[in-house]
This record gives structure tokens, sequence and C-alpha cells, in this order.
């Protein structure tokens, strides 16, 4: 029988593990009690409130917000926690803006390997203008740039600026289920949409060779995600 918990724990201990590798951090927004298109900051598999036990880790986060022909604008996040879920919050109109994040999360242990893990996020509607005037991020290192054809919404991912070749690409509709891609050698690609709706894109990046110390843990590789909520109208 202790051998049986034992293993159980084992097995706990990795689901555990496995769970926490999925979360990355979100930008979404949702109307207030006023109207207000208030902006959302989580740490989840996917846009939406997220655990409370977790919004902690990211508490480190920073956010802006965007208008077209205007300088960013530093956002000031307050945590709104319920019992079990919650999401650090800005109280600003996002309106017509795009909010952008960052999250330096520190060194973790994966794989029997220490490496630096960096979260960058952003939120934007679908709108010709917002797409022309605020769909790059240049303050984001690693950005997923989209524009739409028709039914057809072609992604850039860019690293420092540049092509991100062959990075993984993970998208999926709200309701719907998740498709991962790769990007070609410019960093492109393209996915057929469904309709009007919420769509949670994901990027990935990796520097194999990235090699460091942070407060005192060395690392040997950095991982770069960078997510998208893009709501198309």
């Amino acid at each position: 029988m202790k051998l049986l918990s034992l293993a159980s724990a084992c097995v706990a201990l990795v689901l555990l593990a496995t769970a926490a590798q999925a979360h990355f951090v979100w930008v979404y927004t949702a109307a207030d009690s006023t109207g207000k298109l208030v902006p959302h900051i989580s740490f989840g598999e996917g846009t939406g409130p997220s655990e409370v036990d977790l919004l902690d880790n990211v508490k480190q986060t920073k956010a802006w917000l965007q208008k077209a022909g205007q300088k960013p604008q530093a956002l000031t996040l307050t945590k709104q926690a319920g019992e079990e879920l919650g999401s650090w919050v800005a109280d600003v109109d996002a309106q017509g803006a795009v909010v952008f994040a960052t999250c330096d999360y520190g060194v973790i242990e994966r794989g029997g390997k220490a490496l630096l893990l960096q979260y960058y996020a952003k939120k934007l509607d679908a709108t010709p203008e917002q797409l022309k005037t605020l769909g790059r991020t240049e303050q984001l290192p690693l950005d997923v740039v989209p524009t739409l054809a028709g039914d057809q919404c072609q992604l850039t991912v860019l690293w420092q600026g540049k092509p991100a070749a062959n990075s993984e690409v993970t998208i999926e509709k709200k309701g719907g289920k998740a498709e991962k891609l790769t990007a070609d050698a410019e960093g492109r690609l393209s996915f057929k949409t469904s309709g009007a709706g919420e769509y949670s894109i994901r990027a990935k990046h990796v520097e194999a060779d990235k090699t460091g110390e942070r407060e005192g843990k060395a690392y040997t590789s950095a991982s770069h995600y960078s997510t998208l909520t893009l709501n198309i109208q």
C-alpha cells in the first residue's frame, strides 16, 4: 500500500508539472459594470480568468495600452480574485486600443535543465484600422502580427524584428479545437477563419544556446512564448 501511495504521489507530481508547463500569460478584455472595456491579464491555458493560486507567479508582469497615433501608456495592474479564479486588471477603457504585456518569469527547471522563461502577450481587434496601425507591436521581442484577407488570416512571427523561421504556433478559436502549425522560413503561416469570434494564438521561440545567470541560478537556454488574443468581428 505504501508503494502504491508513493507511485500515486509521483504520478500526481508529474501531472502537476505538466499542467504548469501549459500555462501562459494572456491579455483579454471584458466589460465591467459600467460598460467599460477593461483589460485583464491571466496566467492559464487560454484567455479568461485563471486559478487564483497562480496569479502571483506573474505579478511582475508589465502592461501597456496603445491607441493609433499615440505612444504606449503604462498600466497599473491590480489583482482581482474570487475564491477560485481571478486576473490582473487595469482600470482603463481599452476600446479601440491594443493592450500588450511582458513577463520575465525567471529561471525554471524543465527536463533536468535550467532555462530562462519569458512571456509576452497582446490583445487586438481585427478591424482594418487596428490591423494596419496596431498590428505590429515593436515593444514585444517575440511578436505575432496578423493580417486578414477574406476568410484567411496570415500570421507573421517576428523575433527581435526579424522573421522567426519555423516557429511553432498554436491556434484555437474559442469553443473549438487547437491546431498546431509551423511557420515558414519567413516566419509566416496562414489559417482559415471560421467566422467571427475570439482566436487564441500562441507562438514559441527557443534560444538553445542562450546562457547566463539570474539571481544565482545559471541557465543554458531561453524559451520565449508570445500570445495573441485576436477578436475577429
